[in-house]
């Protein structure tokens, strides 16, 4: 009778143990920022990468200790973390001269991505996944 009285409560911990795991959103990651005094210091987990950064203002002294995979972010001058992303396409304007088109061209060239005009960026953006949030356009241009 213990025995299986252990077995079931062993199988209902177990249980709990991995619905809470599974129930984990690594999406959201874990971040905690302290500033006392001249000291900053900042730490991140997103299950992948974990890092510690330390900030002093008054010697200027600075450490950082990632652990894990952290390709995929950037240390911000402040110890947050900047997601790294990869540009699709470049784009060109109008009324640009000859030479800086031809140098925008020769670059998204180089990089192996698309060429926009800045009139067609937004659906451009949309092709490429997501579109463009309010405000990242330019303001509406007058002609003059």
């Amino acid at each position: 009778m213990r025995k299986c009285f252990a077995l079931s409560a062993g199988c209902l911990l177990t249980t709990a143990l991995i619905s809470a795991a599974a129930a984990a959103d690594w999406r959201q990651p874990y971040v905690y920022r302290e500033t006392s005094g001249s000291w900053t210091n900042v730490e991140y987990d997103d299950g992948n990468c974990h890092y510690y950064y330390s900030f002093n203002s008054y010697d200027q002294n600075m450490k950082i200790n990632r652990y894990g995979d952290c390709s995929h972010v950037a240390i911000g001058p402040d110890g947050m973390r900047a997601e790294l992303a990869r540009v699709e396409a470049l784009c060109v304007y109008a009324r640009w001269s000859r030479r800086h088109r031809r140098d925008v061209l020769a670059l998204a060239d180089r990089l192996g991505i698309d060429l926009v005009d800045l009139d067609d960026l937004a659906d451009a953006a949309e092709r490429y996944g997501r579109p463009l949030l309010p405000g990242s356009l330019p303001l509406e241009r007058t002609t003059a």
